[in-house]
Parts: C-alpha cells; sequence; structure tokens
C-alpha cells in the first residue's frame, strides 16, 4: 500500500480541511524569509493577547515549514514611581494611579546612658530622652553587664526581679524592648527587627535603661550607647 493511501486511511475521522502530505513543504522554494507574505497557519500569539492594534494582530508568516510566534507587547506601566538613596539616610517618593504621595527622611541618632559605680550583683534604673517611637539598630556598652530597655517606668520595675539569664515570660509582661547580656567582647549588639515606643500616658520620649552588674567584681565609668532611628518624635 502506497504511503499516501496509508495516509488517508489514518485520517479518516480527521476535522475537516486536515489533509496528509507525503512529507513537509520545501521551504527553499517558498517566500523569501525576510519577505512578508500572506496570513499563514503556522502562526501562534501569545495568550493573553494584551495591548494589540490591528498591525500586531495581523499574524503573517515569513515563509519556512516551522512553526512562527509572535509576542504581544505588555501594556505601558502607569504606577508610581520609588526611589530609595542610602549612605546613612534614606529618601522615597511614591505616587500611583489612585492619587497621593509621600516623603520622608530618616538618620540615625545616638543615646548614651552613664550609669554610676555598681557593686557585684547590683543594677540601676535609668532613663533617657529618645523619641515617641523608634527603631533600635545596635546597644553597645563599654563594660561586661546585663542591659534591658522598657517603653514605661512601670514596666521597668515589675521586670527587676526577674534574675539574670532568665527568660521573660510569655504573655506575662509587656513594655520590654530589649534584653542583652554583654559578657564576649566586643560588647555590642546589632539589632535587625527591635522596634520600641514609650508606653506613658500621656506619651512622653523617655527610653527606660536598667544596667545590671552581673559579675562578683565591682564595675565603674560605663557607658551605654544606643543607635537608633526616630520614627516619630
Amino acid at each position: 500500500m502506497a504511503l499516501a493511501d496509508k495516509l488517508v486511511n489514518m485520517s479518516k475521522g480527521w476535522p475537516a480541511g486536515f489533509q496528509p502530505l507525503d512529507a513537509l513543504p520545501d521551504s527553499s522554494q517558498g517566500t523569501n524569509p525576510a519577505t512578508p507574505s500572506a496570513p499563514s497557519p503556522r502562526m501562534r500569539t501569545a495568550v493573553p493577547g494584551t495591548n494589540a492594534d490591528v498591525d500586531l494582530i495581523n499574524q503573517v508568516g515569513k515563509g519556512g515549514s516551522n512553526p512562527q510566534f509572535r509576542m504581544l507587547p505588555l501594556p505601558p506601566s502607569t504606577g508610581g514611581a520609588l526611589t530609595v538613596v542610602t549612605g546613612g539616610g534614606s529618601t522615597s517618593t511614591g505616587s500611583s494611579s489612585g492619587g497621593g504621595g509621600s516623603s520622608s527622611s530618616l538618620l540615625p541618632q545616638t543615646a548614651t546612658i552613664q550609669a554610676p559605680s555598681l557593686g557585684a550583683g547590683s543594677s540601676a534604673q535609668l532613663s533617657v530622652a529618645l523619641a515617641q517611637s523608634f527603631q533600635i539598630l545596635s546597644v553597645a556598652s563599654n563594660n561586661a553587664c546585663d542591659v534591658r530597655l522598657y517603653g514605661s517606668a512601670a514596666a521597668q520595675v515589675t521586670d527587676a526581679v526577674r534574675s539574670v539569664d532568665a527568660p521573660v515570660p510569655a504573655e506575662l509582661v509587656q513594655n520590654i524592648i530589649l534584653d542583652v547580656i554583654f559578657d564576649t567582647t566586643p560588647y555590642v549588639w546589632s539589632c535587625q527587627n527591635i522596634v520600641g515606643c514609650n508606653a506613658n500616658s500621656p506619651q512622653s520620649t523617655l527610653l527606660y535603661v536598667t544596667v545590671i552588674n552581673d559579675s562578683t567584681s565591682p564595675i565603674s565609668g560605663t557607658v551605654i550607647t544606643v543607635t537608633y532611628v526616630p520614627l516619630e518624635t
């Protein structure tokens, strides 16, 4: 049985208009690939078609026997713009099709707390003006000690009975921002996601700091340095 007869038998039941070929068309005899021809049934278009016009959806083949693909471009962006400047500060501007825009500038600041001389196992409850809310970047000390930061004086007093190295009771004590034990040099703790605020009513800018000497020897001249970014003043 000839190849064409076999293909005819295999094609029974095909949709109307389909017919077998003994071989693929010879592209060398076709249209020059660089010259557009009539609309090609081999052309494929990306779905869904977006940002299309009459010229883009007119599927014109360029010769050859392989399927060709046409990618329709996406619509131009109409959203907002964002600009970030690094190197100690950041500035951002934005807008959207819904309207509105904002800008802000934030710079890290430093606060120092002078602690009195502390005997072995003793502590000092101090405070320093920061901001109503802030993000802590780092806490440092020039002596080995335990440093605790609080959002209110009440939390500072309540937490005074908790021993060094004891974890904060879960869901029982609030307004404890940070508890760092400096026992290995360098005495610096870098924070990645510590945000705090003053919880007084009315709200003030005070940060409450407790310094504990958990060693067996007295310490003096202790300076605690807090680097932060004010979120609201």
